[in-house]
């Protein structure tokens, strides 16, 4: 994950990542645990049971390496910031 970070500048690896399926499989994952609400996930999503592994700790590591929780949010702030560029000039 932090070698993904360095070489593209964010955290956003794609679930069907050729370069490492498992790598983005993993991610996928992470983000799902998250969303199921573990630890302070969002807690807006709600389930039956809680059966993920996903601890604060996990969640402060990859917090600590930019991890991308909310792709969706994350491209909507990024064409939003784009948008202000263009309104700029």
């Amino acid at each position: 994950m932090k070698a993904y970070v360095a070489q593209h500048g964010n955290a956003l690896v794609p679930s069907d990542y050729p370069a490492n399926e498992s790598l983005g499989q993993w991610v996928l994952s992470q983000r799902r645990n998250y969303k199921r609400g573990a630890s302070g996930g969002y807690k807006k999503y709600k389930y039956k049971e809680n059966t993920t592994t996903l601890s604060t700790e996990r969640i402060e590591k990859l917090n600590e390496i930019g991890f991308v929780w909310d792709v969706h949010e994350a491209q909507w702030f990024e064409r939003l910031e784009e948008l202000k560029l263009y309104i700029a000039d």
